[in-house]
């Protein structure tokens, strides 16, 4: 009876163990996927006043741009900002990504007439594709303005290894009066992409 007790609870530490070995695909899991390089671009961005945020399940990435003010205050070139931001992603083996949601947070102080127009754009270099987003703020508003977009699911990486996805903001501020700013915590626009892993 002893040996057979012994027996049952060593088959069942090597099982558990064969299953603690098993690549997070085989078990379902999200892979933690890092990023290698980030790079920015535009007039709308530097890396002065742009920085980014990865949460802790590799799952969410939020981009913090102090440089996207537009204002119909200014001169023409104060009333278009745009920014460009890569992010190489080395993704594991056998595994593919989309970005299914993207997230926007700011202030916008707009008059009636006017509007600021903010276009999302993503893609993955190399690859076919592409999915935007355009929200308008028309006036008259003065608040804090938060939105939410689900992509379709049509870009996604096609091998595994370095995957370069770019994500280009064009904000633009139109009529007599509409400015925009960051939200009341840092006075920076937030942007945040939602990753989502699949086995393929």
């Amino acid at each position: 009876m002893a040996l057979f007790v012994l027996r049952t609870a060593a088959l069942t530490a090597l099982l558990l163990l064969a299953a603690s070995a098993r690549p997070a695909r085989a078990l379902g899991r999200q892979p933690e996927v890092p990023l290698t390089s980030v790079t920015y671009s535009g007039t709308g961005c530097s890396w002065d006043n742009t920085n980014y945020v990865l949460s802790q399940d590799y799952r969410i990435v939020t981009i913090l741009f102090g440089g996207l003010l537009v204002t119909t205050d200014g001169s023409l070139p104060d009333r278009r900002k745009t920014c460009q931001v890569s992010f190489e992603l080395d993704v594991p083996d056998g595994w593919c990504s989309a970005v299914p949601k993207v997230t926007g947070r700011g202030f916008a102080d707009v008059e009636a007439g006017s509007k600021i127009i903010y276009e999302f754009i993503y893609y993955l270099s190399g690859q076919p594709g592409t999915d935007s987003v355009r929200r308008i703020i028309k006036g008259p508003a003065k608040r804090i303005v938060e939105f939410r977009q689900h992509f379709s699911p049509i870009v996604r990486s096609q091998s595994n290894g370095a995957v370069i996805l770019n994500v280009k903001i064009v904000a633009t501020a139109e009529g007599s009066k509409a400015t925009n700013i960051g939200d009341s915590d840092d006075d920076k626009f937030r942007l945040g992409l939602s990753f989502k892993w699949k086995s393929c």
